[in-house]
């Protein structure tokens, strides 16, 4: 199985560096020039970078940190779908013949593969043809003994038209066979510690409450209205922390999960 925490602390990585970038550019702006006189290109540099973040105002600022938290956010969502069809190819090979799988995890793969069926000329869809789709879902219900070869779609299984807020999360993971994800996630050390308590219940509640408020906001960035949601530089670099916390003792469950079948 491969590592979706792995693959988003890389991307968290590679956003904190921007953040540290656009906040030295802030400071940039906010310095005074009048004694520096070198005609060196890094000081020509250094005033462009100047003059360009004040011409771009709060606006700019906005724009920047709100650009931040979309792209957070979309590395979590891809992280989780990478995370349940990792999962769900694994259990595929585990269990053989497709009637042996869980009856949850053949109900989502057979209602997912009809779904991409109706919706082939969708974006997300678009590596994909009805002849594939079409041939996994046969090769699936013709499944018969132990030794017959089946092929899953695992978009069908991670496929959500819902943002994933905590019970979405649980939803599709529960397509795999697993329950009481949360509880499980919030039992966990590490998990507890973030959230500085022995209360593994509490810890339940505040992360899911934290995920469901960080979806909130995302989406109130994506669909403004007269009370608009703009995120500090600290509320990126929250968000990116409570997604990374989620997505390592969320993958540790299911990973626990899956050897034990």
């Amino acid at each position: 199985m491969g590592s979706a925490s792995a693959g988003f602390k890389r991307s968290a990585r590679q956003l904190r560096t921007w953040l540290d970038v656009y906040a030295t550019a802030r400071q940039l702006a906010g310095s005074n020039y009048s004694a520096i006189t070198t005609r060196h290109p890094v000081g020509a540099l250094a005033r462009k970078i100047r003059d360009a973040v004040r011409k771009g105002g709060s606006t700019g600022v906005t724009f920047a940190l709100e650009g931040a938290y979309l792209s957070a956010y979309a590395e979590y969502e891809l992280a989780v779908r990478g995370m349940i069809e990792d999962s769900a190819q694994h259990i595929s090979r585990r269990l053989k013949p497709y009637a042996k799988c869980p009856d949850s995890f053949k109900s989502a793969h057979e209602k997912g593969c009809a779904t991409i069926l109706q919706r082939m000329d969708w974006d997300q869809f678009a590596h994909l043809t009805q002849v594939q789709v079409i041939g996994d879902l046969q090769s699936c219900l013709l499944s018969a003994s132990k030794g017959d070869v089946f092929c899953i779609r695992p978009e069908a299984i991670s496929y959500s038209d819902r943002n994933f807020v905590h019970s979405v999360v649980q939803e599709k993971i529960s397509s795999l066979g697993l329950n009481s994800l949360w509880p499980k996630v919030a039992a966990r050390k590490e998990v507890l510690s973030f959230y500085g308590t022995k209360n593994s219940s509490i810890a339940q509640q505040m992360l899911t409450q934290e995920l469901d408020r960080i979806v909130k906001q995302r989406n109130t960035i994506i669909h403004r209205g007269r009370t608009a949601y703009t995120p500090s530089d600290a509320d990126v670099r929250r968000c990116l922390e409570v997604f990374e916390l989620l997505l390592t003792a969320c993958e540790a469950v299911v990973r626990a999960y899956c050897r034990a079948l």
